[in-house]
């Protein structure tokens, strides 16, 4: 029988998956996360990243089981846990209901935190619930929670939020995740997987759209 816990009441009522961007001379986006390692069958190594030309980055488990992997800009991504018996693909579930394996990386100096990402043998029979963080949650919504309801639950947040870097740390441009890439590659909801309590967006940009075509060139292959 399935653990209710899968996906605790606490990560839903905190802030998730914000990317705060750095100075205008901001490196590779960073996308980070706690690997839930008692939930997978087998030894997680680490977390990989594989972008649209094969192009492999590999984030090593650390001692407190979070992960970093630092990502160049102008490229779709997949990730995966990597186990001593082979690699289980991260989806990010969406408030349509699609399953999709792949994020946009269009911006330098973003901040992706994906929570604590879980094994999963399949999704869940009725889906997942995708809740939004700008939502507050109901009295039935966390009375629901407590009583497992909530297990299939994901936080999705609905901005990508830049800082300016000089100082006053103002908000740069904000950019909706809500499934605006419509290319994404989807999961087979039948096979295993691996999920973060927190949704990274299905495209993540706005971070530099003021540094111009110079720094456009900046972390690209």
């Amino acid at each position: 029988m399935r653990s209710c816990a899968l996906f605790p009441v606490a990560s839903l009522a905190v802030a998730v998956t914000v990317s705060a961007c750095a100075a205008k001379t901001a490196g590779p986006s960073t996308v980070s996360g706690t690997a839930g390692l008692s939930t997978f069958p087998s030894h997680v190594m680490s977390i990989a990243a594989v972008d649209e030309t094969g192009r492999l980055v590999r984030g090593a488990i650390g001692g407190d089981a979070r992960f970093s992997l630092a990502l160049a800009k102008g490229h779709t991504y997949k990730l995966a846990a990597v186990t001593d018996t082979g690699t289980v693909p991260i989806v990010f579930p969406r408030a349509s209901g699609k399953l999709d394996v792949t994020f946009a990386l269009k911006t330098n100096g973003a901040r992706v935190s994906l929570g604590m990402v879980r094994y999963l043998s399949a999704a869940p029979a009725g889906g997942f619930r995708v809740l939004s963080t700008q939502v507050a949650l109901s009295a039935a919504d966390a009375q629901g929670s407590q009583g497992g309801d909530c297990a299939d639950c994901v936080t999705d947040d609905q901005q990508t939020s830049c800082e300016s870097g000089s100082g006053g740390g103002s908000e740069g441009e904000s950019v909706s995740s809500s499934d605006v890439n419509d290319k994404a590659e989807q999961a087979d909801p039948a096979q295993e997987m691996a999920v973060g309590d927190q949704n990274a967006p299905d495209q993540v940009d706005g971070c530099d759209s003021q540094e111009g075509d110079n720094v456009q060139q900046e972390g690209e292959h």
